[in-house]
């Protein structure tokens, strides 16, 4: 949408009813509108358009401050300026606002004192800033499990981690667990994630009191879903031949 005059050829920015200021008073007196006599005046000494005028001072131009690149707004100053123009203050550069962390090498965002927050929290405690560790491809939780950085597995939590038992019974399964499966492990050693050690359990299959309809159904709905269990079977079983 164009800010200038609606009226014919008039390229002067408007000022109410979609008219500049000549045509406006020309409509409020009643009269017909009609092209506006030139201005034969003194121009204005600083246009709308163009950079912000700080750069013509001599600081900017000796290099010693950054340019200002905001559009004009007020006496040929943009906004910032501008404020600083009509409250007296020195003009000087604007404050910037940080997007990153000011420590060398480091890209998390900006949280405070020009760093981010654990930077921020390594100045607070007066030690030195040192760079931050990098985030492992795994860990053993304090429950005893191992948890995998793979963000991309169907199993993993909202932090990009699987628990190794899970990723390596998927494996075995060829799918990704159901949310109502959860993985045994057969010697109680929970960082012991070899598949012979692995068993496939489901949580709420027995329920503590149910129809027996209901039952038979469940179990073929099982039947139908895991087949034969021998399929889930980590280890070869050894059967006694029979007599």
């Amino acid at each position: 949408m164009s800010n200038t005059c609606s009226f014919a050829e008039c390229e002067r920015y408007q000022l109410a009813k979609g008219l500049c200021g000549g045509h406006y008073r020309q409509q409020h007196k009643g009269q017909a509108l009609r092209p506006l006599r030139p201005f034969y005046g003194k121009a204005e000494a600083y246009g709308r358009d163009g950079p912000c005028r700080f750069n013509d001072l001599p600081q900017v131009r000796s290099g010693e401050w950054e340019p200002c690149s905001k559009p004009r707004d007020k006496f040929g100053l943009c906004s910032g300026h501008a404020a600083q123009h009509y409250e007296k203050r020195p003009i000087a550069p604007l404050r910037r606002y940080r997007s990153s962390c000011g420590f060398p090498g480091c890209s998390k965002p900006h949280s405070c004192g020009g760093y981010c927050a654990a930077h921020y929290w390594q100045m607070r405690k007066g030690g030195p800033l040192r760079p931050l560790n990098e985030r492992k491809g795994w860990f053993k939780s304090g429950t005893g499990y191992i948890y995998i950085h793979e963000p991309s597995h169907p199993n993993a939590n909202k932090n990009g981690y699987v628990a190794e038992h899970t990723k390596v019974l998927a494996e075995i399964l060829g799918r990704a667990l159901l949310p109502s499966e959860e993985v045994h492990h057969r010697n109680g050693k929970r960082d012991d994630n070899r598949a012979e050690n692995l068993e496939l359990w489901r949580r709420g299959a027995q329920p503590p009191g149910a129809r027996v309809r209901d039952l038979v159904h469940d179990a073929w709905r099982i039947i139908l879903l895991y087949g034969s269990p021998d399929l889930y079977e980590t280890t070869p079983s050894h059967h006694s031949p029979e007599k």
